[in-house]
């Protein structure tokens, strides 16, 4: 059997689900190290969701193995659990209680300090409302009551299901912070799901890849966008697009509407385009650097995935 790596918080091996015959997860290797904030990303029905109930042991796998902390899940639970908490699809809350008592709950279960409830209060912004009953608050504050029950136990691994799910965008980016904070100020892991590319991008140190039940990609975030994007772009407005799209085919360029796109690796290459362009007696009107993004990365892995 292959050794356990000790850097990695989260580790599956050939994990599979199914349900009602129909394979779910497929053969699953998810590596995820330790301090690392991990985004975790797919179409809905792709399988993320069915990975962290496994994760959490809250299904049976058909076959595989689940190891968090360098240690197997089932012959550990326990004291695994102990040190882990997760935040699983909609917030599950006593609505007819106010946000403290839903966290006195939650800490005379788990035997923690009461002193914990005003710090986790105070971390996801409900310190105000915390005597509101929990069916006067909008969803965005159910959500981060919920998160704040899963930050009650000063967790070390943090796993999450759409986090910032139905939050306004003052809401996403205090949750964004806090998150950010939480890895580098408690050195906690974060392991999220979400369909909001550009949070997992701005939030995310790595991100993986799922659809139909097969893992596509998983890796640090920057290696991704290179994969599947192999440069960012300068956008070329001249006195003579169609020439100068010839003078740079061999650097990639594309004559568009009007303008001409080059794939660049660094600054050198755009000023190299621009002394050639000017070389040849050709007026430059603009330059405009055009930025890769996840979802551009997102969006090709899955096309590539769908034709393999």
């Amino acid at each position: 059997m292959e050794p356990i790596d000790t850097n990695l918080i989260i580790e599956t091996r050939k994990l599979d689900f199914a349900y009602n015959h129909q394979s779910v997860l497929r053969q699953i290797d998810l590596k995820v190290p330790h301090g690392s904030i991990f985004g975790f990303l797919g179409p809905n029905g792709a399988g993320k969701s069915t990975t962290i109930k496994a994760l959490l042991g809250l299904l049976q796998v058909k076959s595989g193995m689940v190891y968090l902390f360098g240690k197997e899940f089932h012959a550990n639970r326990i004291g695994l659990l102990q040190r882990t908490s997760a935040m699983v699809e909609s917030p599950s809350l006593y609505e007819h209680l106010s946000a403290t008592h839903n966290l006195e709950i939650t800490q005379k279960l788990r035997q923690l300090s009461r002193d914990r409830i005003g710090v986790v209060l105070e971390l996801v912004g409900l310190t105000k409302d915390s005597n509101k009953k929990v069916k006067q608050y909008s969803t965005g504050m159910k959500q981060r009551l919920s998160l704040a029950i899963a930050l009650m136990s000063e967790p070390e691994l943090l796993i999450l299901d759409e986090p910032i799910n139905g939050l306004d965008p003052s809401g996403i980016i205090e949750i964004r912070n806090l998150l950010t904070r939480l890895n580098k100020e408690a050195n906690c892991t974060v392991f999220l799901s979400s369909h909001i590319l550009d949070e997992i991008e701005k939030l995310c140190s790595h991100v993986a890849v799922i659809n139909h039940g097969n893992l596509l990609f998983q890796g640090d975030i920057s290696s991704f966008m290179l994969k599947y994007n192999q440069a960012d772009s300068v956008i070329l407005e001249t006195g003579d697009n169609v020439q100068v799209s010839k003078m740079l085919l061999t650097d990639g360029a594309i004559l568009e509407k009007d303008h001409v796109r080059v794939p660049f690796h660094s600054k050198q290459d755009i000023a190299s385009m621009i002394r050639r362009i000017n070389d040849a007696g050709i007026e430059i009107y603009a330059v405009e650097r055009d930025r890769n993004d996840l979802e551009s990365s997102f969006l090709e892995i899955l096309t590539e995935g769908g034709n393999s």
